[in-house]
């Protein structure tokens, strides 16, 4: 006998008529487990029979490894779906139940790669499960709700309903998962958030050692807690951060800062085959707000500029712009000895080189400092828009050096940071900052950044950003 009892929020996620649902919470709480069940009910759901009185059922349980669906999916199913029900084959990697009014197959696939999805094209499903979804595609995730339904075929008198459920971590603000399920669902998707672990109302810790979470938490960075024992959307850095010492709670403003009338804008810029740009101001009373950003992907100067001029249009009072770049932009192309810098110019816009070279450290020495800087206002060196997404998930971990796998070494890392799709705004800053204060010229600040951001005025006060 199968005993099991849903905490409050799967409780919630069971009875949800949605076709898309995902339950995202901490370790360790109950987020697979009541997943499996939920399959298992939407198998046996007598709603859902065909003319015969049959509830046929083929539903797809997907992880992004093999190992992952080996050692942990497959694992925790067959907890809750013991060996004496079904018949499972280790070649198909697949369940067989027949009993009584049920016919429920259940297929465990892996797909590590978005080329996965040609896995999908010959199935015909009734439901999936997506086992820890921030860590498959979202091709796969897209392909597989035009897959659901299929089975069993309309000619058996079938009336199911097809679902899909997905469980998670939390991921960062610009997953597909968080983008689809939290910031805008569309009709028939609904979000279940599970409570803190470290709170009174955590969930499923009768079934965890006692003190789980106390131990958890030890030794482990904000960061890591924040996504893994409190439930909350962030970033658990992999790698080792370029920019340690941000810290979204601090540097990240509650609403989007504006621009104060009558003082210079600065852009930095980062060239290459992903172009980006970050647009910043100077404080009367010393550090930089971060306005706004651009991002790319495989774009050219040519493709850049119109994205570049779209956001500078936002300050039509802006007098005095001060353009610095990337200073390898200084390097002529082989195929018409022209630099990103002519290109600019072609279009209109003076840029210049950022001091100092191009040198990894002088760039993040520069951020470094000023996110570590209490100013006078009583805000950090640098304080960011919540606008700018793409550069607080890169400041927040994701511009990185990429961690090196050496036999017999414990760990070590690439001496450059990594380029990867929030490195590049993440440098265009650091060139407006370098290029506005050469990196060390920092007007107004008082005291380094006091150890507990909790006392800071940014953590008590309402926002007067312009100051």
């Amino acid at each position: 006998m199968i005993r099991y009892k849903a905490s409050p929020t799967l409780a919630r996620f069971h009875h949800s008529p949605a076709f898309a649902r995902a339950v995202v919470g901490p370790i360790g709480s109950g987020k697979s487990s009541g997943s499996t069940m939920e399959l298992w009910r939407l198998a046996n759901d007598p709603a859902g029979a065909c003319a015969d009185g049959v509830v046929r059922s083929r539903t797809l349980i997907a992880r992004n490894s093999y190992r992952e669906l080996r050692d942990t999916t497959l694992a925790t199913f067959r907890h809750w779906i013991p060996e004496g029900i079904g018949v499972f084959s280790r070649q198909d990697f697949a369940l067989s139940v027949r009993s009584g009014q049920v016919e429920a197959d259940f297929i465990f696939r892996s797909f590590d790669t978005p080329e996965d999805v040609r896995k999908l094209l010959s199935l015909e499903l009734t439901h999936a499960w997506l086992n820890e979804a921030r860590e498959l595609p979202r091709p796969i995730f897209d392909m597989l709700t035009g897959r659901l339904g299929r089975f069993p075929p309309a000619s058996l008198g079938a009336r199911v309903e097809p679902r899909v459920i997905l469980d998670s971590n939390p991921s960062d603000r610009l997953h597909w998962l968080y983008k689809l399920f939290a910031e805008s669902p569309p009709e028939g998707y609904a979000l279940f958030l599970q409570p803190d672990g470290l709170s009174a109302e955590a969930e499923n810790i009768e079934n965890l050692p006692a003190g789980y979470y106390r131990r958890l938490v030890a030794g482990k960075s904000e960061d890591w807690i924040n996504v893994y024992v409190r439930g909350l959307w962030g970033y658990a850095r992999d790698g080792l951060a370029v920019l340690p010492e941000f810290n979204d709670r601090v540097h990240v403003a509650p609403r989007a800062l504006e621009a104060v009338k009558g003082r210079p804008l600065v852009v930095g810029l980062d060239f290459g085959l992903t172009p980006a740009a970050a647009i910043v101001q100077q404080r009367t009373a010393g550090g930089y707000n971060v306005l706004a950003e651009v991002t790319t992907e495989r774009a050219g100067v040519k493709q850049f500029v119109p994205l570049l001029r779209e956001a500078m249009r936002a300050y039509p009072w802006c007098e005095e712009w001060k353009i610095w770049g990337d200073p390898g932009g200084g390097t002529r192309s082989q195929n018409d000895m022209r630099s990103c810098f002519d290109a600019l110019e072609g279009e209109g816009i003076a840029a210049l080189p950022a001091p100092g070279g191009n040198a990894q450290g002088y760039r993040r020495e520069t951020m470094a400092r000023l996110l570590g800087m209490l100013c006078l206002d009583g805000y950090p060196g640098l304080y960011v828009s919540p606008t700018c997404k793409v550069l607080i998930v890169g400041m927040g971990g994701a511009y990185r050096y990429r961690r090196l796998n050496v036999a017999g070494v414990d760990e070590r890392y690439t001496e450059a940071p990594e380029k990867n799709s929030y490195s590049h705004v993440c440098e265009a800053l650091a060139y407006a900052l370098i290029g506005e204060g050469e990196g060390y010229e920092l007007r107004g600040v008082t005291k380094a950044l006091p150890v507990d951001y909790s006392r800071s005025r940014r953590a008590t006060a309402g926002a007067h950003f312009g100051s």
